[in-house]
């Protein structure tokens, strides 16, 4: 019986063997015969009486043909070319704009047509080519003929396509000059704009924009002015004539020359006084395009100081708000100005208009260690009625560093500020002040009982900055993690020791003991911490590992613990290899992720890696950071992998196979991350509740709690 089965079986299979054989060649012809179809059907789409019914549905407005004849392509190029002196100006148009979508294969044909004999083409055809842009370089020399076409819209459409080619089109500069007077405003203006696109590459051109700053054409002026502000330096010749138009009837034109002025900088600055009189132009605009020309001349501008104080001073609004731009920018140039203009800002801090006071206080900051002696002026600041004044105070003592030392006192006074802004500058410029600053320990510890979380995280960065190996800030810290303290204020000590860092080594039984804390961001800290302090990282591993089970775009508990997992190193691999098989699809996300950030030493999970991404049932996102990890190992056999794979790789990795697998933060409670976190600690996994194996298994296993009976 086993025989005859065997016999029937073999008879099968030979069978099959001769219908493969026989349909192999038949699918082989089926295949060509496919793309033969496929070639034919593109040849037919764009066949001359397909093109011209696609040209006709131009006149239609049909998006359908408009992209039927960019696809075509060079085949198109000959008829839309042919198009270009069509009666209507709507086909004309859209032919135009098909063959700037076509880009480069149309320039070959496009520079035939410079040479046409109907005008409209000839124009249309240079228009297009600058809309091209750069990669129509191969056109300049066909352009530059052009701007000697007897039409006047041919040769104000090759100045354009010139000037849109930038400095690549510097060959044609002389020949823009030389036609620089056309009798044409249009031409004119489109060989001044084409020389302002030119930039510093139009040196040679200055004699020709200085005699144009007094055209009668309010756009040409304009364009001009705006030209010799792009040359720069190279366009000092023209300062004075820049000066005199400064009192152009035309805002636009004023408002170019005193940017111009600013672009050729300190070579223009024999233009201060009429700069500083600009100041007080009747427009905004005028008056800030003067603020930002002061500002280019640095320290030469120094005169300026009370004027631009009284820019700063300037009550008045406007529904644009440009006054307060201007004076906002008055400040900045006085920063530009530098230490000149300190004794003028420390005056200003007692301006009776808040925004003066305000914007002197954040110049000061900005000029940091060099506007030290405003120290004392700043420190009175502090009292300040006005909120934003006291925190911009606050800002620019921490800016001047220890050079403010001084204000230490004030500043921890400023701690206890009813405002939280103030108080929070006030954290974070103690900080910056480093530890010249550590009298303000103490009531930076304090502050870990401060309502605002936000200024709790203040007072654990300063400690930090300060470098602080203060004993009673870690005591401190040891005690409050801990302790019976509030969740939020475990949560800070327990950052505040991970930013001391290893000078904190004697809180590692403290925070060993935090991994248990039933709030589960006290919890994380005291992980992060632990291994910043050089605690044994397994301990702290189980917690950061159940953290990786929030949303990997919008918790930052998420991205706190694989960047720790991460720093953590080899010594994280085996855990993490386990966590890409967990349950949820975010903790495989998670560890895909931290074994990336682990990189090289990651390199014994390139298997586990490789399963992942060639799971076709796993999470798109899993997948593709799989991937991502493997390319951060970067190992022989990672890189082996990736290449053996690279279809599925490159499919994966696709940018429209990822749209719509990143997800919309709601910002909503972390609650059930901390209850997951809680539960990991309260209630391990089964094994790890036998003695034995959790001793083997210590990264699998949160430490037991001393009142638990877990394992005993």
């Amino acid at each position: 019986m086993l025989s005859k089965y065997r016999k029937s079986k073999a008879a099968i299979l030979t069978t099959l063997g001769v219908i493969v054989v026989i349909t192999l060649p038949v699918l082989g012809s089926r295949k060509k015969l496919a793309q033969t179809l496929s070639a034919k059907l593109a040849t037919f789409q764009c066949s001359q009486v397909r093109l011209q019914k696609y040209i006709q549905q131009l006149d239609e407005a049909e998006s359908a043909a408009f992209d039927a004849l960019v696809e075509c392509n060079s085949q198109a190029v000959p008829a839309l070319i042919s198009t270009l002196d069509d009666p209507d100006n709507g086909v004309r148009s859209s032919a135009a704009n098909v063959l700037e979508s076509i880009g480069t294969e149309a320039i070959p044909d496009l520079i035939q047509a410079l040479k046409n004999t109907n005008s409209k083409v000839r124009s249309l055809a240079a228009h297009a080519i600058g809309r091209i842009g750069t990669e129509a370089k191969a056109a300049i020399p066909a352009l530059i003929s052009t701007l000697n076409d007897p039409d006047s819209d041919v040769r104000s459409n090759a100045a354009f396509a010139l000037g849109q080619m930038g400095t690549e089109a510097k060959t044609a500069v002389p020949f823009l000059i030389s036609v620089f007077d056309d009798s044409d405003i249009y031409v004119h203006f489109g060989t001044t704009d084409a020389l302002e696109q030119t930039g510093t590459e139009a040196k040679e051109a200055v004699p020709a924009l200085i005699s144009t700053l007094n055209d009668p054409n309010i756009s040409v002026r304009s364009s001009a002015a705006s030209a010799l502000g792009k040359i720069g330096t190279e366009a000092k010749e023209a300062v004075p004539a820049l000066i005199s138009t400064l009192n152009d009837s035309n805002i636009s034109v004023r408002s170019s020359a005193a940017s111009a002025l600013g672009r050729i900088g300190i070579e223009a600055k024999e233009a201060v006084p009429a700069l500083i009189s600009t100041l007080n132009d009747p427009n905004d605009m005028v008056r800030y395009s003067a603020a930002f020309a002061l500002g280019r001349m640095g320290a030469e501008a120094k005169e300026a100081i009370p004027a631009l104080i009284s820019v700063l001073n300037n009550p008045n609004s406007d529904p644009d708000g440009l006054v307060f731009f201007s004076a906002d920018y008055a400040a900045d140039v006085l920063v530009q100005i530098g230490t000149d203009a300190i004794p003028a800002l420390v005056s200003a801090l007692d301006n009776p208009n808040i925004s003066v006071r305000s914007k002197a206080a954040d110049a000061l900051g900005q000029m940091g260690t060099e506007a030290k002696e405003a120290v004392p002026a700043l420190i009175s600041t502090l009292n300040d009625p006005n909120i934003s004044v006291r925190s911009k105070a606050a800002d620019a003592l921490g800016q001047m560093g220890t050079e403010a030392k001084e204000a230490v006192p004030a500043l921890i006074s400023t701690l206890n500020d009813p405002n939280i802004s103030v108080r929070s500058s006030a954290a974070s410029a103690l900080g910056n002040i480093g530890s010249e600053a550590k009298a303000s320990v103490p009531a930076l510890i304090s502050i870990f009982h401060d309502p605002d979380r936000g200024i709790r995280s203040s007072g654990a960065d300063s400690l930090e900055q300060m470098g602080t190996n203060e004993k009673e800030a870690i005591v401190f810290g040891t005690i409050t993690i801990g302790g019976n303290d509030a969740d939020d204020v475990r949560y800070n000590a327990a950052e505040a020791l991970g930013k001391i860092g290893t000078e904190a080594k004697a809180a590692i039984p403290t925070l060993t003991a935090a991994l248990q804390d039933e709030d589960g961001n006290t919890a994380l800290n005291a992980a992060v911490a632990l291994v910043k302090v050089g605690g044994n990282p397994q301990d702290a591993i189980p917690v950061l590992i159940a953290n990786l089970q929030g949303n990997p775009d919008c918790d930052w508990y998420v991205e706190l613990a694989t960047q720790t997992l991460g720093e953590i190193g080899d010594k994280a691999v085996p855990a993490l290899t386990t966590a890409l098989k967990d349950r949820n699809w975010r903790v495989r996300f998670g560890a895909a992720h931290a074994l990336g950030k682990i990189g090289a030493d990651a390199k014994d999970s390139v298997p586990e890696l490789t399963e992942v991404f060639l799971d076709s049932d796993e999470n798109r996102r899993v997948r593709y950071q799989a991937i991502q990890a493997l390319e951060n190992i970067a190992s022989d056999e990672a890189i082996s992998v990736l290449d053996k794979y690279r279809e599925t790789v490159n499919a994966i990795s696709q940018k429209k196979n990822l749209v719509g697998i990143f997800t919309l933060c709601t910002y909503a409670k972390t609650s059930a991350v901390k209850l997951a976190t809680t539960n990991h600690i309260k209630r391990p996994p089964v094994m790890c509740r036998i003695r034995v194996i959790r001793s083997v298994l210590r990264w699998k296993c949160p430490p037991i709690p001393q009142n638990s009976t877990h394992g005993k």
